[in-house]
């Protein structure tokens, strides 16, 4: 009894991790304005999530031009410096 009560389990915990690989997000389909907007959620993802989310982002701003990329620095807050904080309060 106890032999299949195992086997039920293990079968269980591979289907689960299945569909959790079949349920990650594609971040890819979103626009970066779109990923933008879910920075702040980034925190609140799976890890599996969180690392496919930075990948995407990191690769897009790579592919960036100079242009595309000083105007998404600076809708990061990210673009002139001012305002910017610094750890400790060392600039």
């Amino acid at each position: 009894m106890n032999h299949k009560n195992f086997s039920r389990g293990l079968i269980a915990l591979i289907g689960i991790g299945v569909i959790n690989v079949a349920v990650a997000t594609d971040y890819s389909s979103m626009s970066t304005e779109e990923l933008m907007d879910m920075r702040s959620q980034a925190r609140d993802m799976t890890t599996q999530d969180r690392d496919i989310f930075r990948s995407e982002m990191r690769g897009r701003v790579e592919s960036m031009s100079d242009d595309e990329r000083a105007s998404f620095q600076q809708m990061r807050g990210q673009g002139s410096g001012a305002g910017k904080q610094h750890r400790y309060g060392n600039k």
